[in-house]
């Protein structure tokens, strides 16, 4: 249905003319055709994710379904088709514009290979009843990094016996979940045995900026479940959360704050978490003189244990100080900054970190008091690929935490597929949606091409 608005007026004495205008929407028309038998499908359920969160579910009549969509400005979208039989990854990636319809063909391949293989705990004993299935770590995730459908958003089997299972489809990767153990990926030809880590558990602290403990404040976990618990830290400022997977997490402090962590299998993580004090501004040079920035919209993406993962939004015009740049913590939403003055901000804990914009600006840096220097690069690094293509830059070897937070703030290809990056010389790696790795790329000091696919 088409969102509608109803507004009451009362009715003047006099002539009153009004002017209606409908939200800009955009329609995906979704089909599948089954290889295996020749037709079209009908009664199937779709899934329409957009790349910066936000999801449409959809159930067909007959063979064709249509999903409408609230849409301002160009945005990727990931379709796929809910739990296929056999399992496996049914999908495609759309980029849709204001007022457009597309048309899409979902298509189940003809036939699908049979894996076979075991789920164990890290002593070697059986898991039964854990989740099996087509995808990586990253598949399914939405705008915030640690969002990931499992149950009832992805297709697959359950272990058996002694962790015994059989799965069939097509897909490069194979995931496990249980929930009394952290989950594992691994690729479909190394399958035999897919071993799941014990959950950790966090005991934490937190603290002001001068080292006191903060008292009944509410602690939100992150998103990588649908309804993350909360809790409230003591007279101390401790709080706990047990039965954590193992990998990065992120919690918000004081509704003002996220923080980052790491949680080892089986281990219990004791850290403080300290709000830093004071505002952040940013000190851009070029060629060690001060460097003028007039646009940067992206973030600023922790790279320690307790970083940060901070959305920024900075404009002002070019009678302002070049010298100087302000940079915003934005948790939950996005502010812009406008006019001559430095935006307002929140405190960003010291660090070092990593900037990406969709500007194209990536450099890293490091975070010890009220102002930060970020050393600009010189290399031109530029991507092709399909135009509209929606990709970022970060440092090879970059972890899954940083590949999908800066993919969430990627730069966009023009209508030629090209884009250039300014980039230090170094060895790079091209994320897409989710954070996953198009290609690798050396670049020197005289700069370097690459071409991506989708």
């Amino acid at each position: 249905a088409q969102p509608t608005t109803t507004t009451w007026i009362e009715a003047p004495q006099q002539d009153l003319r009004m002017v209606i205008r409908r939200a800009p929407t955009a329609q995906i028309v979704v089909g599948v055709h089954d290889e295996r038998s020749g037709r079209d499908l009908s009664g199937f359920t779709v899934v329409a994710a957009a790349e910066k969160g936000g999801f449409y579910q959809r159930t067909a009549s007959g063979t064709l379904v249509t999903i409408t969509i609230p849409l301002y400005q160009p945005e990727d979208f990931r379709v796929w088709l809910h739990k296929p039989e056999p399992p496996q990854q049914v999908e495609t990636r759309v980029l849709l514009a204001p007022f457009e319809k597309r048309h899409v063909t979902l298509t189940i391949p003809r036939s699908g290979s049979l894996h076979r293989g075991r789920v164990v705990d890290r002593d070697g004993r059986g898991i039964e009843g854990a989740l099996v299935y087509f995808g990586d770590d990253c598949a399914g995730r939405g705008g915030e990094p640690f969002l990931t459908f499992r149950e009832g958003w992805v297709s697959g089997v359950r272990s058996g016996a002694g962790g015994w299972f059989e799965l069939t489809g097509q897909g490069p990767w194979i995931s496990a979940f249980h929930p009394e153990h952290s989950s594992a990926t691994v690729t479909a030809d190394a399958c035999d045995t897919i071993a799941l880590g014990p959950r950790g558990a966090l005991e934490g602290r937190l603290l002001d900026a001068q080292g006191e403990p903060l008292p009944m404040q509410r602690i939100s976990f992150d998103h990588r479940y649908q309804h993350g618990p909360e809790r409230l830290t003591d007279d101390e400022g401790r709080f706990t959360y047990d039965g954590l997977e193992a990998g990065t997490h992120g919690i918000w402090a004081a509704d003002q704050q996220l923080f980052t962590f790491t949680v080892d299998a089986g281990e219990v993580a004791r850290l403080d978490f300290q709000l830093p004090e004071g505002n952040l501004k940013l000190r851009m040079f070029r060629e060690g003189r001060p460097h003028e920035v007039y646009e940067l919209n992206g973030r600023l993406i922790g790279l320690d244990r307790t970083g940060t993962l901070t959305r920024l939004s900075h404009w002002r015009p070019r009678t302002s100080n070049p010298e100087e740049l302000a940079v915003a913590e934005m948790p939950r939403m996005r502010r812009v900054a406008s006019g001559p003055d430095p935006t307002t901000v929140d405190p960003v804990p010291p660090g070092r970190y990593l900037l990406v914009s969709a500007q194209g600006l990536t450099a890293t840096f490091d975070v010890s008091g009220a102002e930060a220097r970020v050393d600009l690069g010189l290399a031109t690094l530029t991507v092709t690929g399909r135009p509209g293509q929606r990709v970022q830059v970060v440092p090879a070897g970059a972890s899954t935490f940083v590949r999908v937070a800066a993919a969430d703030s990627p730069v966009t290809l023009d209508d030629e597929g090209v884009f250039a990056f300014t980039v230090h010389p170094g060895n790079y790696e091209v994320v897409a949606s989710g954070g996953h790795v198009l290609t690798r790329v050396e670049v020197s000091a005289q700069g370097a091409s690459i071409a991506v696919d989708d």
